[in-house]
């Protein structure tokens, strides 16, 4: 917070930084690319924003507390040097370097210098008791933040494991459902979308299409937590097309064609033993009869 308010007093980019910390959360909250996904990606653009209004928050701050001159302003005259006497006209008057400073007063460089490493060392002391603290807050260990690390796709893998045992390599399903599928089982199940979702692979869809029993395969809302981490938003995934397993299960109902159903835990198959068309099974994407 220092670090912010030094660098929005401070000059020319040293405030744009600090403008752009405290616009962030608003330009986050109104980006669409932010809130379509209802994800947070798009915040990785804040840490490296809050490093420089750190780093330049610390060398404003050191500035301050030796009173340097920016680069570039005049230098002002330590007092009783104006009775010195007036340079010749033409002459000019040497600027005092880092080795020769003037009499009393630390060179700029040095002071500079000085200042950033009591800043740093400001900084380190604070994050250390900050890690500290936290740890003797909730009474962890480091050890406990990967003592459940393993292969986030496991629930997905088991699935697929279940749905070769089950017989079941083609079918339809959501955009999300569908591709990660294929890509996990290395074309061992070759799974496409219909309708108005997206259609990332026309070679997939002619070997779905040639199949004999093609499935359908729907996300259970009971299981929207699992389907949430491994898919995308629960609310975003039901089944092809955005058809519903109850709705499609309903139009083979109507239309007399039998059918099994896999259920995987995580996703449900439903397999039709004779074609069916997707325009009459109500898939709203799907035009013609």
């Amino acid at each position: 917070m220092v670090a912010l308010l030094l660098c929005l007093a401070g000059p020319g980019r040293a405030r744009c930084l600090g403008v752009g910390v405290v616009l962030f959360p608003f330009m986050f909250a109104l980006s669409p690319a932010a809130w379509y996904w209802q994800d947070g990606r798009y915040d990785c653009y804040l840490p490296p924003l809050l490093a420089l209004v750190l780093a330049v928050g610390c060398a404003e701050g050191a500035r301050r507390l030796h009173r340097l001159p920016r680069e570039g302003a005049p230098r002002e005259r330590p007092p009783g040097e104006g009775a010195a006497a007036a340079p010749a006209p033409g002459a000019v008057e040497p600027e005092p370097t880092e080795h020769e400073p003037r009499a009393g007063l630390p060179g700029p460089r040095a002071a500079a210098r000085h200042g950033l490493l009591m800043m740093s060392a400001v900084v380190a002391i604070s994050v250390t008791l900050t890690v500290a603290g936290f740890f003797h807050l909730i009474q962890t260990a480091p050890q406990i933040f990967t003592s459940g690390w393993g292969d986030p796709d496991a629930p997905t893998l088991a699935t697929i494991s279940q749905l070769e045992a089950a017989g079941v390599t083609t079918g339809y399903a959501d955009y999300w459902v569908a591709y990660k599928l294929d890509f996990l089982s290395r074309g061992r199940l070759t799974i496409t979308t219909t309708g108005y979702d997206a259609d990332r692979s026309r070679s997939i869809n002619k070997k779905v299409a040639a199949s004999t029993w093609p499935a359908y395969l729907f996300v259970p809302a009971r299981k929207s937590g699992i389907d949430g981490t491994q898919y995308s938003a629960p609310n975003l995934i039901i089944g092809p097309d955005g058809v519903s397993e109850s709705t499609f299960l309903a139009a083979l109902g109507r239309l007399g064609v039998p059918h099994r159903i896999i259920d995987t835990g995580t996703l449900v198959a439903v397999v039709p033993y004779e074609p069916i068309s997707q325009a009459k099974a109500q898939f709203p994407g799907v035009a013609g009869p």
